[in-house]
């Protein structure tokens, strides 16, 4: 087969060279299987590098004796669920949650964008360390039947060793991924919990796998799509609607290419890491506060571990093409009875996007699952109320701040989160007022072509919200995209000022001064949590 230079690359396919630092992982232990799964090697060689013909007999037995313990170790790893470790903010403090119900929010018909519903069962640990408008991280390990099928594809054993070069390539150290198993790891552990083997495959991927095809045709195939020249053939592959059957990118390719047999040592330096995908807590239901008064109690007297039962919390997640987060939740829409639901979870360690305690009035901003954080927060003062109410003789010092809400979706029967929820809230006194806009609900009309967003509600309400913008005791709370957030809301909080200031100074220079210096108090008052 021949190697094409990177000017042929260019030319033929429209591929630009690029250097690429890969990580140098050691194969401490190699094995070859056959369909059957038997070793046709014949027997196990170690590579190291560095190493020398003319070992003393002695320091080899003793290296034999030192990869059994760290086979034997491997062999006997566990996820931290199963030997009860874990209850932090941090990945190597993982603790495990189970999913107790998962549902799509939107019409099967919606394969554009679709939104689950999804609650888990949550240690009071991890309670301890929330509060409204937190997010946690979960990480999703790779299918065991997917990993199975990999290495089967691949003729590797899933016990061959693979040791991590410490203070070189990704993240450096001997602990490159957020979970990572024992040190040095076998490529079963290895692709189950630090890799991710199910998205859609890089540019640089496609090039090695290229590298190791035995079919011109295949070659030319993959060459095609990592170029610009397959731009829209790697689209309509890699970029359709979330199946909950998904196999993963990298079988996928292997299947599509069946001559291709890249070792697995290469797949390693290029393969992305396993990374936490964070959500932002919706509902924290079915916790009182006096059991967590309780269990706080009993913890200052040593009688609680914290590791109680705590509380059901709900999230909301958007579902992406190839993601396993995405194909995991979509079977368990499907109930499917083979799926695990068990999770692993940590607390994101981050508290910058919570109500400060002396504010008097919040101006909430959501857009599309940007409305979970803040439906959390609401129906946390709708508890403390709740719970004021009827404890009218216990001193509660929790302060109820007026709370402004602007919420935007697409349509009311389609993505309205929580559209039972708001109602209660605002007969209840909790919502000073609410609005909410619908961006296609006017597709239907022909005559109609403009769409409403949050800003035009902010500005149709500008003055009322001005005043409210000019008290420093005002704090803005937006969360969602940050193509909307930080372009829309800016847009419609700017308004509302130039309105507030309008008819104020002598002259436009003296305005527009004016503006800004309210513009950059309003800044320092504004809170966003945003993703891309």
């Amino acid at each position: 087969l021949t190697v094409l230079k990177p000017g042929e690359l260019k030319a033929r396919y429209g591929i630009l060279p690029r250097l690429q630092a890969v990580v140098a992982w050691e194969e401490i232990e190699t094995g070859v299987v056959d369909d059957n799964n038997n070793d046709v090697e014949g027997e196990k060689v170690k590579v190291k590098e560095g190493e020398k013909e003319g070992e003393k007999e002695g320091e080899k037995e003793g290296e034999k004796e030192g990869e059994k313990e760290v086979k034997e170790a491997c062999e006997g790893w566990r996820p931290p669920w199963e030997d009860g470790r874990g209850s932090g903010s941090h990945p190597s403090q993982s603790t495990a949650v189970t999913v107790t119900a998962a549902a799509l929010v939107t019409p099967a018909s919606c394969l554009d964008r679709q939104l689950v519903r999804w609650s888990v069962q949550a240690p009071a640990s991890l309670m301890a360390l929330t509060a409204p408008g937190d997010a946690w991280q979960f990480i999703c390990p790779n299918p065991s039947e997917l990993v199975a099928r990999l290495c089967h594809r691949l003729q590797v054993r899933g016990t061959t060793l693979f040791r991590y070069p410490s203070g070189g390539g990704r993240g450096g150290g001997d602990a490159p991924y957020a979970t990572f198993p024992p040190h040095p790891v076998s490529a079963t552990l290895l692709l189950t919990w630090s890799l991710d083997i199910m998205a859609p495959p890089t540019k640089l991927l496609l090039r090695l796998l290229a590298q190791h095809m035995h079919d011109p045709s295949e070659q030319h195939d993959c060459l095609t799509l990592c170029g610009s020249k397959g731009r829209e053939s790697y689209r309509a592959l890699w970029e359709q609607a979330p199946s909950e059957n998904s196999e993963g990118g990298l079988l996928t390719c292997l299947h599509r290419w069946p001559s291709c047999q890249p070792p697995l040592k290469a797949l390693l330096a290029v393969l992305h890491p396993l990374v936490a995908r964070s959500f932002s807590v919706a509902s924290m239901r079915g916790r009182s506060k006096e059991a967590q008064e309780e269990e706080e109690e009993e913890e200052d007297k040593g009688l609680n571990s914290g590791s109680g039962e705590g509380a059901a919390v709900s999230f909301v997640a958007r579902i992406y093409s190839q993601g396993i987060a995405s194909t995991r939740l979509l079977q368990l829409c499907n109930n499917a009875s083979s799926i695990p639901r068990q999770l692993l979870c940590f607390h994101n360690g981050h508290d910058s996007f919570r109500v400060p305690s002396t504010a008097k009035c919040v101006i909430l901003v959501g857009v599309g699952t940007g409305i979970a954080p803040l439906h959390s927060m609401v129906e946390g003062y709708f508890q403390a109320a709740k719970h004021k109410n009827e404890n009218e003789n216990r001193h509660d010092s929790t302060v109820i701040p007026a709370l402004h809400c602007y919420v935007g979706c697409r349509r009311e029967e389609e993505d309205f989160l929580f559209k039972d929820d708001w109602p209660i809230y605002q007969a209840a006194g909790i919502l000073t007022s609410f609005r909410v806009a619908f961006s296609r609900k006017e597709e239907k009309k022909k005559e109609t072509k403009t769409k409403t967003y949050v800003q035009h509600l902010m500005m149709e309400d500008a003055e009322v919200l001005s005043p409210l913008l000019m008290d420093k005791d005002t704090w803005i709370m937006a969360c969602g995209s940050a193509a909307h957030v930080l372009s829309s809301v800016t847009e419609g909080l700017q308004h509302v000022l130039k309105v507030g200031s309008s008819g104020n100074g002598d002259s436009d220079s003296d305005a527009a001064a004016e503006l800004a210096v309210a513009w950059k108090d309003v800044q320092s008052r504004f809170k966003m949590d945003v993703w891309r």
